[in-house]
Parts: C-alpha cells; sequence; structure tokens
C-alpha cells in the first residue's frame, strides 16, 4: 500500500469509528429525504413531521430510557445519493432504521443499495418498489394501482358513467394510477372518453382544455400533484366545465386552494386519513405552531414513520436494526396511529383502510372508506 493511501484511508476508519461519537447515548434514527433538488418540498414535509414526532417522544422521556437522535441526510432528490445516503446511515451513523426516501425513483435507489437496516418508506407509491432490489423495505402509503382502482370504483359509486383522464406524461405515478383507473372504472362498465397528457411543470393548460372540449364527459380523473392540479382546475371551472375531478393523495396540500381558488367545484381524491379526525385536527395545530404551514399527507406520513419506528423498537426491546426488522416482518405486528391500524403484508406494504377526502369551501372532510373492489 502506497503513503497516499494510508493517508485517505486513515480518516475514513476515524470516521467510521467516530460516526457516533457524541451520541453514544442515544437511539438513532435515520432521515434520507428529498431536502433540496427537485421533490424537497415534499421531502421537506416529511421530515418536519418526523421532527414533531422525535421532539414529542423527547420530551415524553424517549425510547428505551434513552434520547432519539436524528441522523439527517439530503438525498438531493437524486437516487445516486439516496443510495449513499443509507449506506452511510447503515455503516457510519449505526441508524436503528432509516425513514425515506419521499419519491418512488429515490427509493428504488434504496431498495437496490444493499442495506440490510430497516428502511420505512412513508410516500413512495410505485407498484415495482419492492422488486428494484434486496433491501427490507416497510411500506406506509399505498401504490400507484391502489389508488387509481380506489377511484375508479368510487366514481362508478358516485354514478360517473365516461370519463376524461389527464396524465402527467413524464410521471410513473401519474401513470400507474391512471392505467389503474381505466382498468377499474372499466370493470364496473363505465367509458374512457380519451386520455390526455401534459409535461412536467406545465402552467397553461387551455390548450388541453379546448380539446378536452370536443369529447362528451361526465368526470375527470387527475393524478397529478397539487401545483399543476390547482392550476388545472383554476382555468377548467374559468371555462365553466363543472364536472366532478377525482385524483389521488398528491390533491392532498393546501396549496391546491392557494393555487386554484377556494372555488374548487367537486373534487374527490384518495388520502391517507380523516382530516377532521380529532388526533389529525389536533396534530395539524401541533404542527402548524412548530413549523408554520399546515401538514400535507407528507407531513402526516412522516410523522407516522417515526411513531411506528417508535413502536418497533420499543416492541423489540432494543435499538439493533436486525431486532427492530424482525419486528416489522412479524405478521402480527400491528400499529395504529393517525391514519388508522395497519400492518405490513409479506412483501412489505401497508395492508390499512383508503380514505376517500372532499374539499367544500375550505374544510376538508373524508366521505368515508374506499374500496379498491
Amino acid at each position: 500500500m502506497r503513503k497516499g493511501q494510508r493517508l485517505l484511508i486513515l480518516p475514513l476508519l476515524m470516521l467510521m469509528l467516530c460516526g457516533g461519537c457524541g451520541r453514544s447515548d442515544a437511539v438513532i434514527l435515520g432521515l434520507d429525504l428529498e431536502l433540496s433538488g427537485k421533490h424537497a418540498l415534499y421531502g421537506t414535509a416529511c421530515a418536519d413531521g418526523v421532527r414533531l414526532a422525535v421532539e414529542e417522544k423527547n420530551a415524553a422521556g424517549g425510547l428505551l430510557g434513552r434520547p432519539v437522535a436524528l441522523a439527517e441526510m439530503d438525498n438531493r432528490s437524486l437516487g445516486s445519493e439516496a443510495a449513499l445516503a443509507a449506506l452511510r446511515l447503515e455503516g457510519l451513523e449505526r441508524a436503528s432504521a432509516v425513514i425515506g426516501p419521499s419519491t418512488s425513483g429515490t427509493a428504488k435507489a434504496v431498495a437496490g443499495s444493499g442495506v440490510a437496516l430497516p428502511v420505512i418508506v412513508p410516500t413512495a407509491t410505485a407498484d415495482d418498489l419492492m422488486a428494484a432490489g434486496e433491501a427490507p423495505i416497510f411500506r406506509l402509503c399505498y401504490t400507484d394501482r391502489t389508488q387509481g382502482r380506489v377511484m375508479g370504483s368510487f366514481g362508478r359509486a358516485l354514478g360517473l358513467s365516461r370519463a376524461m383522464v389527464i396524465t402527467e406524461s413524464s410521471s410513473d405515478y401519474a401513470r400507474g394510477a391512471s392505467d389503474a383507473f381505466i382498468e377499474r372504472f372499466g370493470e364496473m362498465g363505465g367509458e374512457i372518453a380519451g386520455q390526455l397528457f401534459y409535461p412536467s411543470g406545465e402552467s397553461d393548460f387551455h390548450p388541453l382544455i379546448t380539446r378536452m372540449r370536443a369529447e362528451r364527459f361526465d368526470c375527470i380523473f387527475l393524478p397529478g400533484y397539487y401545483g399543476e392540479a390547482g392550476l388545472f382546475l383554476r382555468q377548467l371551472r374559468a371555462w365553466g366545465i363543472e364536472v366532478p375531478v377525482l385524483g389521488c393523495d398528491s390533491f392532498d396540500s393546501p396549496a391546491i386552494e392557494t393555487i386554484g381558488g377556494r372555488a374548487l367545484g367537486a373534487i374527490y381524491f384518495s388520502n391517507h386519513c380523516d382530516p377532521a379526525d380529532p388526533a389529525v385536527e389536533a396534530f395539524a395545530g401541533r404542527f402548524q405552531a412548530r413549523f408554520g404551514y399546515a401538514p400535507n399527507a407528507y407531513a402526516i406520513l412522516g410523522y407516522e414513520a417515526a411513531r411506528l419506528s417508535f413502536q418497533a423498537i420499543e416492541r423489540a426491546g432494543s435499538d439493533d436494526p436486525a431486532a427492530v426488522r424482525a419486528v416489522l416482518e412479524d405478521p402480527d405486528f400491528y400499529y395504529e396511529g393517525l391514519t388508522g391500524g395497519m400492518r405490513f403484508d409479506g412483501e412489505g406494504n401497508a395492508v390499512k383502510r383508503v380514505w376517500i377526502n372532499t374539499i367544500d369551501e375550505g374544510a376538508r372532510y373524508a366521505l368515508g372508506e374506499g374500496r379498491e373492489d
């Protein structure tokens, strides 16, 4: 070995030995989230939910009689950075579990990274996430397919018979949900009037709406993120098109009303909780007071991911990652939180209820449970 190599390796060894220095008495929970880059809005909201849960846990006495410390990694919305962050959280930070990433592309990179510690994914919905690698992934949200089928069933339950589907062309999330909606809506006797596509970041939907007006339809399915969805709704209603608009959990942000206006018309979307539930309202109040903005689904699921981690560690009686993973893989493990009761199936996907939410003049509430079939 050359002298230069020894000089490079020695600091790395020191880092590995001292990665937990100053936190040796704490239970370490890792964050691998999009705190900057394209998806920073989602990752930051998720991280704030985790931070609030950790603060509350420490105020209540900590975990296993010890404080909880967060080791936060910004994956910059890049798959390569997400994989490296997970490896560092496992090898250097000695985390008991990792929360994140929040988007499917970065989560797939972590799945293929080779980490063995449990990875609790709050909001990545891609149907093929579990096939992307061997890492032990435990997903709190539902898949794209589940949401699309639930909304297809709900549309038919409303008596809607002919749907126009509007899909972001470069989004796996939008395409997966759209395909599942089309499938389920058709299975139940509905017709698809057409499917139109728009690019990511679109702000002018008038040409697309002009094309839509040539068709006959009584509802629209739009599995778009709240930024583009708000703009679409504002422009759609300005044209006088008042048909119901069905969406997915990406509608869940107060920003959709800020962008789209309070008169959104009839909109319905799949979501993770009942916003009018007293426990959810209490959480929203605490979150708003702490961070200065209203929580969305990303914040709620980040909070849930942290609390689920605490429960798994307490049940294991240890912060050893292997022991925590064994608890999460136990078919009898059950978590009850803001999103209701849930467990993990044999693949690590959440088995839980799907809520149908609506917004009426600024008031958010759930219409009831949505069903995939």
